[in-house]
């Protein structure tokens, strides 16, 4: 995640030190998405532009760059990315 992706995780994690995510490009129980406004090529940075319009029933609009590695953790640059916030694991 590069350029708004902090200020998302911001929101999502409520200014907390952590957030943990569960992130699919298929469609979740009780889910934000994220969705693809624009890809770029690669002389841009690669990867895409993508806005949240919503979160948590609020409108809020909000613009992220996801990088070139979007691309190889989805295997190609989804439409939308779901995804919803996971308490932290239990250490093992």
């Amino acid at each position: 995640m590069v350029q708004g992706a902090a200020t998302m995780l911001d929101l999502v994690g409520e200014n907390s030190k952590e957030c943990y995510l569960k992130l699919s490009d298929q469609t979740l129980n009780g889910v934000e998405v994220l969705k693809l406004e624009q890809a770029r090529i690669q002389n841009q940075g690669g990867g895409g532009d993508y806005i949240l319009d919503n979160f948590q029933s609020e409108t809020i609009n909000h613009k992220s760059w996801l990088c070139e590695v979007t691309r190889l953790v989805f295997n190609g640059l989804p439409q939308e990315i779901y995804f919803k916030k996971q308490p932290p694991s239990m250490p093992k």
